[in-house]
């Protein structure tokens, strides 16, 4: 596709035909923009629909072919991904426009557009085409293709996350650096710092991954979200680094932020924001507490018996005869399960301990076969969690151990926690991957890397007024916060 000024050129140069129905196509783009902009979507669809049928060499039809797609799905900040509709009909037009303009217009200016849009389609957690393999293909390949478009800096930021998602460090640097190096300027480059303090923290370099994380701060400007990410980062890095070497403990109880819950709670988990979301089965309620709010939001939800969060912050529930996931997923699960922990793995898929037949299994939407966690032949798993780069950690309570299981359920590692717990109880994981093990008996909690390594021993208060003798559930936020249900007072309490 040639550029459109030379293309205009060329209609000049071949006679006042040409001439005349590439002036009406530009005519027909702004009439349609007028449209749109006065809320007449359905008459400027068939405008911008005319244009894209014409010639192949028309300069406009590009315009036409995106403006159909943006109509389909007006979406293109990658921050909305988790709170965006999902219509599948919408999409698959959407998707079908932006196909047809890269095939037809592959060099035209409206072309890394229509490659951003396409990976961010990708990425949509609630599509039926998710897949964040063609995403990083896309992304990766359109700073290369279209060098100058104001796309680059955005594709760049993205790739390297996703890149690092799946443990390619190394690219997921090189290409953080490309953006910092190349866009000193861009408002969002905060984020490459981030993927640059994860990398080093995988790489065992916490002081480097505790002075990215400042640049992440240094760099935020109006990006909150970054700052804030950056700073409850630190704050668990250096908790776990330092923290117990300063002369004091790295966790302490926050005695003003004890509550007393209203009845019995059966789990907990913390939404991406620090909300707190815990079930009372027996009042049929899902209870979340926002930080700074002295009472919880009361929701009725009769039957629910567990609560977790995807990594879009999208609320997962386990009830007494299924799941309740986003965009209205389905999943088979076995006749007479009770499912009792959940953890969300990606946007369509779900890992379950199912306390009916002492069993793990990770769940995919659709009706595809589940499939199960290898664990010990006498065992009782109590809770899972996400890894990192795919795959889960499982508690088993009668094994005293840690399993790590990979995304196709064969065992990776299997820790023993037999000198380390008497009655393991409950699971949680941070940010930086590290284990967090509920000792009910003993009233501690132990906190491991996912090695198995121990990190800290957090003793709970036993005696006096505020006693946690009777600990029985555990969630651990992104920043390292830990809150602890005790059974006997219903008693919540925030170790930070």
């Amino acid at each position: 596709m040639m550029p459109r000024s030379l293309a205009l050129l060329t209609a000049l140069l071949a006679g006042g035909a040409v001439l005349a129905q590439t002036a009406l196509a530009e005519r027909q783009i702004k009439a349609a923009q007028d449209l749109e902009r006065d809320g007449q979507v359905a008459q400027a669809r068939q405008v911008y629909e005319q244009v894209a049928a014409k010639d192949a060499e028309s300069p406009w039809a590009d315009d036409a072919l995106l403006a159909l797609a943006r109509l389909d799905w007006p979406l293109s900040d990658p921050d909305e991904l988790a709170s965006a509709g999902v219509d599948q009909a919408a999409l698959a037009s959407a998707r079908a426009h932006l196909e047809e303009l890269k095939a037809r217009f592959p060099d035209s200016d409206s072309a890394p557009e229509a490659a951003w849009r396409l990976a961010l389609l990708r990425l949509l957690p609630g599509s039926e085409h998710f897949d964040r393999e063609e995403a990083v293909a896309l992304l990766s390949t359109l700073p290369t293709l279209y060098p100058e478009a104001k796309e680059v800096p955005w594709a760049l930021g993205l790739a390297a996350r996703l890149q690092l998602l799946a443990d390619r460090k190394e690219s997921a640097r090189r290409l953080a650096f490309e953006l910092l190096s190349r866009f000193p300027d861009f408002p969002r480059r905060g984020r490459a710092w981030l993927v640059l303090a994860r990398s080093e923290f995988l790489d065992g370099k916490v002081p480097e991954a505790l002075a990215a994380l400042g640049e992440a701060q240094l760099s935020a400007g109006d990006d909150r979200p970054t700052f804030r990410l950056a700073t409850d980062l630190a704050t668990t890095l250096d908790r776990l680094a330092y923290g117990a070497t300063r002369g004091g403990n790295a966790f302490e109880l926050d005695k003003d932020s004890l509550v007393v819950a209203p009845g019995k709670l059966s789990g907990l988990a913390f939404d991406p924001e620090g909300r707190l979301a815990a079930v009372m089965p027996r009042e049929g309620e899902v209870l979340v507490w926002t930080p700074g709010e002295p009472a919880p939001e009361r929701r009725q939800m009769p039957g629910i018996r567990a609560v977790a969060y995807d990594s879009w912050g999208r609320q997962w529930l386990a009830s007494d005869t299924g799941l309740m996931a986003p965009g209205g997923l389905v999943f088979s699960l076995p006749e007479g399960a009770e499912i009792t922990s959940l953890a969300p793995s990606g946007p369509r898929s779900v890992w379950v301990v199912n306390r009916d037949a002492n069993a793990v299994l990770r769940l995919t939407a659709g009706g595809a076969p589940a499939v199960s966690a290898e664990l010990a032949k006498r065992t009782s798993p109590r809770a899972v969690v996400e890894a990192p780069f795919g795959g889960a950690f499982i508690l088993d309570a009668k094994q005293k151990s840690l399993v790590h299981v990979g995304a196709d359920g064969k065992s990776l590692h299997v820790v023993s926690l037999a000198e380390l717990v008497q009655s393991p109880v409950d699971l949680g994981i941070d940010a930086f991957g590290r284990l967090y093990v509920l000792d009910a008996k003993n009233a501690v909690v132990i906190v491991l890397t996912a090695a198995g390594e121990l990190m800290h021993r957090i003793a709970l208060p036993r005696d006096g007024e505020i006693s946690f003798a009777k600990a029985l559930a555990l969630a651990v936020d992104r920043s390292g916060q830990i809150v602890v249900y005790e059974g006997r007072k219903r008693r919540l309490g925030w170790w930070r």
